[in-house]
């Protein structure tokens, strides 16, 4: 009877210290999983392929675990990586890079090794303590502590480009020569800006120094990657809606050298319109008279009244009226010009479809699309002086300033 008790308290401690064996390697394995890095493929659609040293070759898909040293392949299609819940790496097609995470993740250690194509980085969070995230490439080496930029990776006859663009905060990069030594100089790239670095056969350096963003060079799937940040609630270096503005003009067929023309005219079409708003009477020459937005003569709070201005009113034609000074600048301009007046008629289009009859002055109309640039007095038969600014760089105005001018006249910018 004693010997059936020792046996059953004997199985009942077996039992109890295989009990507390498998709870203690669980708590070892899940503190082992808690400690330790874990990179892992996010989301794949294409031919994409993750080579492992003494596995080989293996097919990457949703949540596949990663391990440092893997080597990483996208041919076509979609793949991107995730490390520690908070660090994006989005591969663009014939990309081919290696990725080596150590660390935990109080003090994560994350190398990119980009050998070919482009990557974009999306670090949600500063990293902290002794974290690093590093970009390697052929001829250069990039830090940051937390931040959204792409990097490309490029050969064009025979040399070697590495181009880093930053979208939000600030990477710093350096040099990697030939013989494997790095830079002791640090050029930071902040947000907006990129960079471009080259490598000949006789020298690594930097193609001039961080410049704006040409953002119509991007590939399209940058683009809408940007989009997607943005939807996320990041602070990117361009609105939606300019995004928005070069997705359509690239699928009507514009090429990027057309949407940085449409871009920049937009531009210079906006400095036009507040130069014109803010020049005041001391910009203008030759009877120029700048308009507001609701068409006044600028530097005047009232229009001052032309000679005979009764008339004009009692005419019902809706010809502006010019300060005083002004309008005795374009009558001396038009002095001399009488002969031409003898001449005849103007291709001109006329604003109100009859000139000013009564006042002897025509006005003179600049638009430029579709807004007024700027309008100018002149006698029947004088010349319209061509405006000594201009709307935009590029452009001309679309008339012939030896021409007479006997009625109300548009002249448009083209």
């Amino acid at each position: 009877m004693n010997l059936l008790k020792s046996k059953k308290f004997l199985i009942i401690s077996g039992i109890s210290a295989a009990v507390v064996i498998v709870a203690v390697v669980l708590i070892i394995i899940l503190n082992k999983e808690d400690a330790y890095r874990i990179v892992k493929v996010f989301e794949v659609d294409g031919e994409a392929n993750v080579e492992r040293e003494d596995t080989g070759s293996l097919d990457p898909y949703a949540n596949m675990l990663l391990v440092t040293g893997d080597h990483v392949t996208l041919d076509r299609g979609s793949l991107s990586l995730r490390a520690d819940e908070d660090k994006y790496i989005y591969l663009e097609e014939q990309t081919e890079l290696v990725l080596h995470a150590t660390g935990d993740a109080a003090n994560s250690k994350t190398k990119i090794d980009l050998l070919r194509g482009a990557i974009t980085n999306e670090i949600q969070n500063k990293l902290l303590g002794d974290s690093s995230y590093e970009i390697n490439t052929p001829n250069s080496t990039m830090s940051v502590r937390g931040t959204i930029f792409y990097v490309c990776v490029y050969e064009v006859d025979g040399v070697k480009y590495t181009k880093v663009t930053v979208f939000s905060g600030s990477v710093a990069t350096r040099l990697v020569y030939k013989d494997g030594t790095v830079s002791d100089e640090e050029v930071v790239v902040g947000k907006g800006d990129e960079v471009t670095i080259f490598e000949d056969d006789t020298q690594t350096d930097y193609v001039g120094d961080p410049k704006t963003i040409v953002f119509e060079e991007l590939p399209e799937s940058i683009l809408r990657k940007l989009q997607d940040l943005i939807k996320d609630g990041n602070d990117v270096s361009i609105t939606d809606p300019e995004i928005i503005r070069i997705l359509e003009g690239l699928a009507e067929g514009k090429s990027p050298a057309d949407l940085i023309k449409d871009r920049e005219d937009a531009e210079g079409a906006s400095e036009g319109d507040a130069g014109a708003g803010e020049g005041g009477e001391e910009s203008l020459q030759d009877g120029e008279i700048g308009q507001t937005e609701e068409g006044s003569p600028e530097g005047t709070e009232e229009a001052a009244p032309t000679d005979g201005s009764e008339d004009d009113q009692a005419d019902g034609t809706d010809t502006p009226s010019q300060p005083l000074e002004k309008k005795k600048e374009s009558t001396q301009s038009a002095t001399g010009n009488e002969d031409a007046a003898k001449e005849g008629g103007t291709d001109n289009t006329s604003d109100s479809g009859q000139s000013s009859q009564d006042s002897g002055t025509v006005t003179v109309t600049f638009k430029y699309n579709g807004n007024t640039f700027g309008t100018q007095s002149v006698e029947k038969g004088g010349k319209a002086t061509q405006p000594s600014l201009s709307p935009s760089d590029t452009g001309d105005w679309d008339f012939d300033f030896n021409t007479a001018i006997n009625a109300d006249t548009t002249i448009n910018w083209k």
